[in-house]
């Protein structure tokens, strides 16, 4: 068997496997190679030009046009899947360099993944965002978009739409546009990330013109600062959601974590068909009422908080069907002497996945072992009566704690007489998928 009776298919996992300088060899080496590293080579293209000497004509400014031609040209543009173009300091929307970076991209026929990054205003029209196939990602950093009122109206093809530091929409003479959500088309999208930290982006979220043509949308990530918002806009937008499946909140500042819910917008369905929340405690009792979720991810309150909101939601939500849980313990208050938390975990009975990040107390306890820690984790990780897997994360600030942290055969071992078929794993990821 020769190499040429290999498949082709083959080949690209080979090639994907392999480092970038050993591709640019084999590039060179027979004709197969060259094509079969094409995918490989050109899949990304990045575009960054220096901040400084781009005047029109500048051998810098001749560069990067020679390198946008090759990019464009028709043996590399096909090959393009993934471009991130930044647009910042002295590059304007109207700039030659720029209407080239637009006129490449929308040579990019198979493109698949498009990331802007601003710093002025651009208007929308002017994007290359007109492609045979709706792009699965789009991903706008900054900036102000608008659209010229004379201009047709805009529709994006789009699955997956990423939006960070959101503007206030556009006013003119005194009165809001509708939001850049507007020209999102509702039957493709699928999945929405918004920051709303600046003034007043939040405004967006007013546009229920535009909230509730989105009947598909099945996850949603929002980024907030409540020290400068409230939950009612936010709250009142994902209803307009009705299919929205995977609610993410980041909740930036953790003071405003723990503001207690309005009574007003307690027990609202918000969102019938939710099956997995990842966010504050304090939000449990507003987004939950109605739903049946899989996952929860509390990523700020403690065991007393989350109790607290179960307890109001009462019988408006079914938590019988939970089989994954993330929280975050203290080591002595509430994982070695608290038994809030093994009330908690009795609450769901289904429990299969648990994930604890422990944390150390504000005060330090002298009179705490390994083994105070060690009979903590065994009473907790033996509450579900199904649970199988369990991951521990210890993220402690003082050394003195590490040495509070049981060995990791001696955990399992004691874990395993009680539940012999459970899973327990020490983990040192950021993130990962249990919802750290």
């Amino acid at each position: 068997m020769s190499v040429y009776d290999i498949p082709p298919e083959i080949w690209n996992i080979i090639f994907a496997l392999l480092p970038h300088q050993a591709i640019l060899s084999l590039n060179s080496v027979a004709r197969m190679f060259h094509h079969l590293s094409l995918p490989v080579l050109f899949y990304r293209f990045t575009f960054r030009p220096a901040l400084g000497g781009l005047r029109v004509g500048s051998r810098q400014f001749q560069r990067e046009l020679q390198r946008l031609e090759f990019w464009s040209s028709e043996h590399i543009a096909p090959h393009v899947l993934t471009a991130t173009i930044y647009l910042l300091g002295i590059i304007t929307s109207s700039s030659p360099l720029t209407n080239a970076v637009f006129k490449a991209i929308s040579r990019f026929s198979n493109l698949r993944n498009l990331a802007f990054r601003f710093s002025q205003r651009i208007d929308v029209s002017a994007l290359p965002l007109d492609h045979p196939a709706p792009l699965a990602t789009l991903r706008i950093d900054g900036g102000s978009l608008f659209q010229q009122a004379e201009a047709l109206p805009l529709v994006l093809s789009v699955r997956h739409f990423v939006w960070t530091n959101i503007s206030a929409p556009v006013r003119g003479n005194g009165i809001s546009q509708s939001s850049f959500l507007s020209i999102l088309h509702p039957d493709t999208l699928d999945s929405l990330e918004l920051d709303f930290r600046r003034p007043d982006s939040i405004d967006h979220f007013s546009d229920t013109t535009a909230m509730h043509s989105f009947h598909k949308l099945r996850s949603l990530l929002v980024i907030v600062d409540l020290l400068q918002s409230d939950y009612g806009p936010i709250l009142s937008a994902i209803a307009s959601f009705p299919a929205i499946e995977d609610l993410i909140f980041d909740m930036r500042g953790i003071a405003s974590a723990e503001t207690p819910p309005s009574p007003d917008i307690i027990s609202r369905v918000i969102a019938p068909h939710l099956h997995r929340y990842k966010g504050p405690a304090n939000l449990l009792s507003m987004v939950l009422p109605g739903t049946q979720p899989i996952n929860l991810s509390i990523t700020f309150g403690n065991p007393a908080s989350i109790l607290q909101a179960l307890l109001r939601l009462g019988q408006s939500a079914d938590l019988s069907r939970i089989t994954s849980l993330s929280l975050s313990v203290l080591l002595y208050t509430e994982l070695c002497q608290g038994a809030v938390l093994l009330d908690l975990l009795a609450r769901f009975p289904h429990l299969t996945r648990l994930a604890i990040r422990i944390l150390s107390d504000a005060a330090e306890f002298h009179t705490h072992t390994s083994s105070d820690t060690l009979d903590g984790l065994v009473n907790i990780l033996t509450v579900p009566p199904m649970l199988r897997d369990a991951v521990l994360r210890f993220r402690l600030v003082r050394k003195a704690d590490e040495n509070l942290v049981p060995r990791v055969e001696t955990l399992i071992g004691r874990v395993r007489q009680v539940n012999p078929r459970l899973n327990v794993i020490f983990s040192n990821l950021s993130g990962d998928f249990w919802g750290f």
